[in-house]
C-alpha cells in the first residue's frame, strides 16, 4: 500500500490539496485513505465532563488502555497509528491530577515537516505506536488535530518474532526514458516520485509508475512486469532522461533490475532503500527501446565517442556469477573490486573486503569447493544460502569486469536470518562479521549430526594435565563444529578463577573466532557528591572523587563510607534540582551516567533502604522504620496552590510507630530546620498549631507515571500541589487518631476501614462522624497502631515509604526565619570541601606527559588478572556459596588467521563512548609466542625431556608471529561515521584502499591510523593454511586455470580462421 509520506503534500490545506497531479483514481482513493484529518469538536467525556478526582480516574482508563495496546505483540499486516510520547506524557502528568497541564487533541503536526514524517524519529523517545482499536478510542475521547498517520506491520523475515512497524517506506524516484523513435510509447510526465511499502509487490511499483509516465501503455495491468522495467541510476540524475544519456552512463552508475517476477516484494527484489530509477517500457513492437539503441551503435562501432570504453564494460548488466572463464580479459589486478554503498552500509562493505583479501578463503570459494561442504539440513545455519550468496559475491569482486558491484543480494539473504540488518541504518562492522562468520561456519559445518559432549571439570594437575584437558575440550568441540572458518578464525582461550577464600581453582578452554582488546585507558569519572549526615551536628561535606568510569553507585556508596567512617549500606543518593530529589539512583547505575552539572546527594539514614533494583522487599514493613523527604515552600493565603520552593530536600527517617503521630513527625523537621535558619528563636516560636506554616502530604509516584524513571519517592517536582484538607498532614492525622479510637476496625463492624479515605463523612472542622470506643481514648496513637494486623497498618499509616512532605511557609515568616532572600542557597548549601587522595593524586599524574598504546599493552591489560564485580559473583562448588573470585584469561591456542578486535567502544546502561587514541601495531612480525599458553607448556615439556605431542600440542616447533594483511577502519563518532579498510592484494603483494566503491592504492606506511578496528593478521608458517580444505581449492583453481586458458587459445584460433 502507499506509504503516509505522499500524503503528507499539504498537511495545512484539506485532502484535496493532497492529490498529486497526475494520479489515477485508484492510487488516490489509497492514499487518502492513509491520512485522516479529524475537525470535528473535542470529546466531552474527557474534556467537559468530571473534574478533580474524577479526571484522574478517567485518564488513568486511558492510560491503562494505551499501556495494554502498547504492549500487545505486533501482528504482520496490521494497522499501528503513530502518536506524540510527548502527548502521553502530558497524559500521565494529568492523571497525577496536575491540573496545571491541560490534556487536548492529539497533535500529529509536531511530527512532520510540512510534507513528511520529521526524519529520525524513535519509538519510545519521540513517538509510540498504538495499534487501531486504540486509536478508534483515542480519536472518540480526544481527537486529533493534525492527521492520523498509520504505518502497516512487515516481516522481512521467517524467523518469529522479527515484525516491525515500517516507519518509513522507501521513497522512490522514477524518470521516463525518452527517445526520438516514433515507435516508442508517448510520455505523459518525465518523473513521479511516492513512497511504497516494502511488503508492496513489485507490479505495484511498476503499474504505479507506468500510469502516471507512460498512461496510454497501461492498457492491461495484469503483465506490467512483461512490459516494463527499471534501471537504477544515480539520485542526481536530471530529467528528462534521454535513452543515449543511459547508456553512456558509467558502469557503476547503471544497474538493470530483474522485475520479471511482478509478485515478488519490493524487500524481495531489494529495492527496499528505494532511490532513483529509469522506467523502460516496451515500444509498439515489443521491443526494448535501449537495447535497439544499443545495437544501433555496434553497428556503426567508431560512430561514437566513448564506444570503446563503453564496449568494455557492456556487460554490466548481467546478473549471474561469473566464471573464471567468463572473465574479462583485460590485463589487471584481481580482488580490486569496489562494493557500492547501499545506504549506511559501509560497516558491511569493510568487513567483506577484508574477508575478500583474506587468500585462504576466498580461493576457497573462488574453486568452488565449498559448494561440496554446504549443510542446508543444520538447524543452527541458514540453509546453506548466506555461504552461497557470500561465494558468488567473492567471485564478483575478483572476476568480475565491473569497478564496483552493488552486494544487494548478499545483503538481501544476510538479511532474511538477521532482521538486525535488513534495515539501511549504520551497524557495527565487528558485530556484522562476527554474525557472519558464525553463519558460515555453520552453513559449511561439515558435521552433519551434532554428538552430545559434556566438557570435564578441572580436578587439579600438572601443566602436561593441563594440556590434555585442553585437547580434551578442543576434540569434543570439533566433534560438533568442522569448517573452513574452523581452520582458519578460530582458537582457544584458557580461563583461571581463583576462590578467595578456600583457594579452588577452576580451569575452563573455550573457543574463539576473533580476540577482543581492552584499551590500557583508564577512563575516570570526576565529579563532586555532597554527603549529608544523618546528625546535623556533624559537618556536611562535598567529596572531590575519582572513580573508573564504569565504577557504580554501589562503588561510590562504599568509597563515601571509607572516607567518613560510615556504613554504606546506611546511604541513599539521589539527584537535587532545583529544591527538590530529581530522581534516586540505582546501586547497579553508572556514576559516569550522570550529566554534567547534575549535583548527587549523598544521605546518611539510620537504616538501609534498598536501591537494588533486584532487591524485592516491602521497604517499609520490613525495616520497622520509614523513610520520607521533606521539601520546602512559600504559599499564599489568596492561593489555592503552593508557591516557590526554596532551600534543599531534607531525609527524614522514624519508626513507623512515630510516624504516626503529627506532633514527633513535626519536631522532627523542626529539628533539621534548626540547621539553616538564620533566626532560631522566631523558628522556636513557631506554635505547631500556626497556620503559618502547614506540612502537606504528598502520594508515592504512581506506576505509570513514574514508569521511566528511577525515582522510589515523589520528587516533589510540580510546585502546584493543592492546598486542602485532603493535603494537609494535620488534618490526616486527626482522620488517623478517630479510625484508631472508633469501633470501624472491630472485625464485626459491618464496613470496617481499609483505608484512610475509606472515611465519607468529614465536616468542615474536621470532626468524624464515627463511634468511639471508650476504652481507647487514653491509648497513645504508637501503642494503637502497634496493635494492628501489618496490612492494616499499611493501608492506615500517615505516611509511607515512596511519599513527600512539603513544609508551606507563610512568606513573612519564611524570610524572618531563613532570610529575606529565599532564592539565596545560604546556609544550605555551606559545605567543607574534602578531596580524595586518588583524586589528588590523579591531578599531579595528568601533567606529566603520556606515553602512547601499543598493541602489547592492550595484550597485557587483556592477561591482567582481575576481580570480579559484585554484581558477577562465582559459584564456589567447594565453598557452595557465591564468590567475589579473582579471574584470568589466556591464549591458549592461537589460529592461523588472527582477528583482533580493539575495543573502542565503551557502552554502559543508557550511553556509549568512542576511545580515539591511536594503538600502534606492527606490520610485520607481530610476536606472540611467548602468550600462547600451549607453546609455553610445550617448552616446559621439552626442557624435561618429554614430548608434547603425547599431550595433544601439536606444531610446537612453530613459532606465533603474525604479518598483518587488512585493517577494518571506523573514522567519526557514535552513532554514525564512517567505515573503510585497508587490504594487502595477494597478486600484487600491495595494500589497497578500500572505500565502499572507491579503490586506490596506498602506501604501506600510512594504513597506520587511530581509526584502526580490526586488524587481520596472517601467521606465518610453511604449511598449508587451511587445512585440506586449502590443498583440494588451490588444485580445483589450478584445472580452472588450465581450462581458460584452452577455451581462450580455441576462441582465439576459431576468430582468426573465421577472418
Amino acid at each position: 500500500m502507499l506509504s503516509n509520506k505522499r500524503s503528507f503534500r499539504e498537511l495545512e490545506g484539506n485532502q484535496d490539496n493532497l492529490t498529486p497531479n497526475k494520479r489515477n483514481p485508484s492510487e488516490e482513493r489509497e492514499a487518502l485513505g492513509d491520512i485522516e484529518f479529524d475537525n470535528r469538536p473535542s470529546t466531552p467525556s474527557i474534556h467537559n465532563n468530571v473534574e478533580d478526582l474524577s479526571i484522574s480516574e478517567d485518564i488513568q482508563k486511558c492510560l491503562d488502555i494505551i499501556k495494554k495496546g502498547l504492549s500487545e505483540p505486533l501482528v504482520y499486516g496490521q494497522t499501528w497509528y503513530i502518536i506524540p510520547k510527548d502527548w502521553i506524557i502530558n497524559l500521565e502528568s494529568k492523571a497525577s491530577e496536575n491540573e496545571s497541564i491541560q490534556v487536548d487533541k492529539i497533535n500529529t503536526y509536531s511530527l512532520t515537516n510540512g510534507k513528511d514524517l520529521l526524519p529520525n524519529l524513535s519509538i519510545g523517545d519521540q513517538i509510540e505506536i498504538i495499534p487501531e482499536d486504540v486509536n478508534i478510542k483515542l480519536n472518540d475521547w480526544f481527537g486529533y488535530q493534525g492527521p492520523q498517520i498509520k504505518r502497516i506491520v512487515v516481516k522481512t523475515s521467517d524467523i518469529p518474532n522479527t515484525e516491525r512497524v515500517e516507519l518509513y517506506p522507501p521513497t522512490f524516484r522514477l524518470l521516463a526514458l525518452t527517445s526520438q523513435k516514433p515507435t516508442t510509447s508517448p510520455v505523459s510526465e518525465q518523473e513521479t516520485t511516492f513512497d511504497l511499502s516494502i511488503d508492496a509487490p513489485l507490479s505495484m511499483l511498476l503499474g504505479m509508475s507506468i500510469a502516471t509516465l507512460y498512461p496510454d501503455s497501461l492498457v492491461d495491468s495484469s503483465n506490467v512486469s512483461q512490459r516494463a522495467r527499471l534501471w537504477r541510476i544515480p539520485d542526481t540524475t536530471n530529467s528528462p532522461l534521454k535513452i543515449d544519456t543511459l547508456y553512456y552512463l558509467p558502469n557503476t552508475q547503471r544497474d538493470l533490475i530483474d522485475t520479471s517476477n511482478g509478485s515478488l516484494k519490493i524487500y524481495e527484489a531489494m529495492l527496499e532503500d528505494g532511490g532513483t530509477f529509469c522506467l523502460e517500457v516496451l515500444d509498439k513492437f515489443g521491443n526494448w527501446p535501449y537495447n535497439d539503441y544499443e545495437q544501433s551503435v555496434l553497428d556503426q562501432p567508431f560512430g561514437k565517442s566513448g564506444f570503446l570504453d563503453r564496449l568494455e564494460s557492456k556487460q554490466s548488466s548481467n546478473t549471474k556469477m561469473m566464471t573464471r572463464s567468463q572473465s574479462s580479459q583485460k590485463v589487471k589486478t584481481k580482488g580490486l573490486v569496489g562494493l557500492q554503498n547501499l545506504g549506511n552500509t559501509c560497516f558491511m562493505n569493510s568487513a567483506l573486503q577484508c574477508l575478500s583479501n583474506t587468500s585462504e578463503l576466498s580461493v576457497y570459494f573462488l574453486s568452488g569447493l565449498y559448494s561440496k561442504e554446504l549443510n542446508p539440513d543444520n538447524p543452527l545455519g541458514m540453509s546453506g544460502q548466506v555461504a552461497e550468496s557470500f561465494g558468488q559475491l567473492v567471485n564478483k569482486l575478483w572476476y568480475g569486469s565491473s569497478n564496483s558491484v552493488a552486494p544487494r543480494e548478499f545483503k538481501y539473504t544476510l538479511s532474511k536470518f538477521a532482521p538486525s540488518f535488513a534495515g539501511y541504518g549504520q551497524q557495527d562492522t565487528q558485530e556484522f562479521l562476527a554474525f557472519l562468520l558464525d553463519g558460515l561456519h555453520e552453513d559449511l559445518n561439515r558435521i552433519k549430526s551434532k554428538p552430545y559432549t559434556e566438557i570435564p571439570d578441572w580436578e587439579g594437575g600438572t601443566d602436561a594435565d593441563v594440556a590434555k584437558l585442553a585437547k580434551t575440550c578442543w576434540d569434543l568441540y570439533k566433534q560438533r563444529n568442522d569448517s573452513i572458518i574452523v581452520d582458519l578464525f578460530q582458537g582457544q582461550f584458557k580461563s583461571t578463577v581463583n576462590c578467595p577464600e578456600c583457594d579452588r581453582v577452576s580451569i575452563t578452554f573455550d573457543p574463539f573466532m576473533y580476540l577482543t582488546l581492552p584499551l590500557p585507558i583508564q577512563s575516570k569519572w570526576n565529579g563532586s557528591v555532597y554527603y549529608i549526615p544523618y546528625d546535623y551536628n556533624k559537618k556536611r561535606l562535598r567529596i572531590d572523587l575519582e572513580l573508573p568510569s564504569n565504577a557504580s553507585f554501589k562503588l561510590m556508596k562504599n568509597k563515601i563510607s571509607q572516607i567518613v567512617d560510615t556504613n554504606s549500606n546506611n546511604l541513599w543518593v539521589a539527584e537535587e534540582y532545583k529544591g527538590n530529589l530529581f530522581k534516586s539512583f540505582l546501586d547497579d547505575e553508572l556514576v559516569s551516567e550522570m550529566q554534567s552539572g547534575d549535583l548527587c546527594f549523598v544521605y546518611e539514614l539510620p537504616i538501609h533502604i534498598p536501591q537494588d533494583r533486584h532487591e524485592k522487599i516491602d521497604r517499609v514493613f520490613e525495616t520497622n522504620w520509614v523513610m520520607f523527604p521533606v521539601y520546602s515552600s512559600t504559599f499564599k493565603e489568596s492561593s489555592s496552590l503552593s508557591g516557590e520552593v526554596f532551600g534543599k530536600p531534607m531525609l527524614i527517617a522514624l519508626l513507623r510507630s512515630d510516624a504516626q503521630n503529627y506532633q514527633k513527625v513535626y519536631q522532627a523537621i523542626i529539628e533539621k530546620y534548626l540547621h539553616f535558619t538564620k533566626n532560631d528563636e522566631a523558628l522556636k516560636k513557631i506554635n505547631i498549631h500556626s497556620k503559618d506554616i502547614t506540612l502537606r502530604h504528598l502520594e508515592a509516584p504512581s506506576n505509570s507515571y513514574y514508569s521511566y524513571r528511577t525515582s522510589d519517592v515523589n520528587t516533589g517536582r510540580s510546585n502546584n500541589i493543592e492546598r486542602n484538607s485532603k493535603t494537609d498532614l494535620k488534618f490526616r492525622a486527626s482522620i488517623v487518631e478517630n479510625i484508631l479510637k472508633s469501633t470501624l476496625l472491630k472485625k464485626n463492624e459491618k464496613n470496617p476501614v481499609e483505608h484512610i479515605e475509606d472515611v465519607n463523612k468529614i465536616d468542615d472542622q474536621g470532626d468524624l462522624e464515627m463511634k468511639q470506643d471508650n476504652s481507647l481514648q487514653d491509648q497513645s496513637i504508637e501503642s494503637l497502631y502497634e496493635n494492628l494486623e501489618t496490612e492494616r497498618q499499611k493501608s492506615l499509616s500517615l505516611i509511607k515509604f515512596g511519599e513527600a512532605l512539603v513544609v508551606e511557609w507563610k512568606n513573612d515568616l519564611a524570610e524572618e526565619v531563613f532570610g529575606d532572600d529565599l532564592s539565596s542557597t545560604g546556609l544550605w548549601e555551606q559545605f567543607d570541601v574534602i578531596e580524595d587522595p586518588q583524586y589528588v593524586q590523579s591531578k599531579q599524574t595528568s601533567k606529566s606527559p603520556k606515553k602512547g598504546i601499543t598493541i602489547e599493552d592492550c595484550l597485557d591489560e587483556f592477561t591482567k588478572e582481575e576481580k570480579l564485580g559484585e554484581e558477577d559473583l562465582w559459584y564456589c562448588s567447594k565453598c557452595q556459596k557465591h564468590q567475589q573470585a579473582t579471574k584470568k584469561f589466556d591464549l591458549w591456542k592461537v589460529p592461523d588467521v588472527l582477528v583482533v578486535h580493539l575495543k573502542r567502544f565503551a557502552s554502559s546502561r543508557y550511553n556509549r563512548d568512542k576511545l580515539d587514541q591511536f594503538v600502534d601495531f606492527p606490520i610485520e612480525e607481530l610476536n606472540i609466542d611467548d602468550r600462547v599458553g600451549e607453546k609455553q607448556v610445550a617448552n616446559s615439556i621439552k626442557l624435561n625431556g618429554g614430548n608434547p605431542v603425547e599431550v595433544g600440542i601439536e606444531n610446537s616447533e612453530e613459532d606465533a608471529i603474525y604479518d598483518l594483511y587488512a585493517i577494518d577502519n571506523h573514522y567519526g563518532g557514535l552513532g554514525g561515521g564512517h567505515y573503510t579498510s585497508y587490504a594487502r592484494n595477494n597478486e600484487s603483494g600491495e595494500f589497497y584502499h578500500f572505500d565502499d566503491s572507491y579503490v586506490s592504492k596506498v602506501n604501506e606506511e600510512n594504513v597506520k591510523t587511530k581509526a584502526a578496528y580490526l586488524l587481520f593478521y596472517r601467521k606465518r608458517t610453511t604449511r598449508s593454511i587451511g587445512g585440506k580444505a586449502r590443498i583440494d581449492a588451490e588444485e580445483q583453481l589450478k584445472i580452472d586455470d588450465a581450462t581458460s586458458s584452452t577455451m581462450t587459445a580455441d576462441q582465439v584460433v576459431s576468430e582468426n580462421e573465421s577472418l
